[in-house]
């Protein structure tokens, strides 16, 4: 559908720039160098939607070598800001501006440029960043690193009381009961999942708002930037649900299987050794 709706788009946009004068040195194209034109066209589409962003940039490249459409220049660059070649997305919108200067979505197309030139700045510094850790050519020794790391040791409190006595006064802090780790790990692990498939739904409720809203175009008008962005935002939604619902599943189950096992670690047996007046004796017992 959304092939389709790009294709009128362009279609109609191929119609009206032959309704205008032709530039200087641009020849007219016949029906041949259209179809050509317009096959490059879908071939870029399909890759674009796919994900494959340089056999589309090659398609779209082709095609508007053919046409010469500045509109072309716009799919090359939004390619190209998805493939994460910043530098070359910058160069084809700011030549998609200058071809067509009253272009309906000058004002997106700018934000886009400022946009490319910010995450350009971040790239440089990135660079420009030296490595740490990094080994001497012989192999003898790496860079120190300048973070100082500091060693803390906790001490350890082992407290023994006997077992089969519940006195809360008898219970040391540093007394830890069979299996509360394991239950406390599960129960956090099936929290963090139960907010992952919360924010999956939430996406995916907005991915179908956008496919709504788009589905709409089918009863008549054309595709703007506007629209390609609401697509774009809409795919980006989409697979932020899909991986939130199955994180989130998965951390559910983590969590609850980890939780079972400290319930069943915590009715084991529990030996432990207490020291008496004469010498030591050990005891046993089960905590339920």
């Amino acid at each position: 559908m959304f092939k389709q709706l790009m294709l009128a788009s362009v279609l109609l946009a191929s119609s009206t720039a032959a309704a205008q004068p032709a530039k200087p040195g641009a020849p007219d194209l016949d029906d041949q160098k259209k179809a050509e034109a317009k096959a490059l066209y879908d071939k870029g589409i399909t890759h674009y939607n796919l994900g494959e962003f340089d056999p589309a940039i090659a398609a779209f490249r082709a095609a508007y070598g053919i046409s010469a459409a500045p509109g072309l220049l716009f799919n090359i660059a939004q390619a190209f800001r998805l493939k994460k070649d910043y530098e070359q997305a910058s160069y084809f919108y700011e030549t998609y501006l200058r071809l067509k200067p009253d272009a309906p979505n000058r004002a997106d197309v700018e934000a886009r440029i400022a946009e490319m030139k910010t995450l350009l700045e971040d790239q440089k510094k990135l660079g420009s960043s030296p490595p740490t850790g990094t080994m001497t050519p012989d192999g003898d020794g790496g860079t120190k690193s300048t973070t100082p790391v500091t060693a803390t040791t906790t001490p350890v409190t082992t407290v023994t009381t006997p077992l089969g006595t519940d006195k809360g006064s008898d219970k040391g802090a540093g007394e830890v009961r069979p299996g509360a780790t394991m239950k406390t790990a599960g129960l956090a692990t099936a929290a963090v999942g139960g907010a992952l498939i919360i924010t999956g739904v939430i996406f995916g409720r907005k991915a179908s708002s956008a496919e709504s809203d788009l589905n709409a175009l089918n009863m008549g008008g054309t595709w703007t930037q506007a629209n390609q962005d609401a697509y774009d935002k809409g795919r980006r939604n989409n697979k932020i649900a899909i991986g939130s619902l199955i994180v989130g599943g998965a951390a559910v189950v983590a969590g609850g299987s980890l939780y079972f096992l400290g319930r069943k670690q915590a009715s084991d047996a529990s030996v432990a050794i207490v020291p008496t007046k004469g010498g030591t004796s050990v005891a046993v017992g089960w905590s339920f």
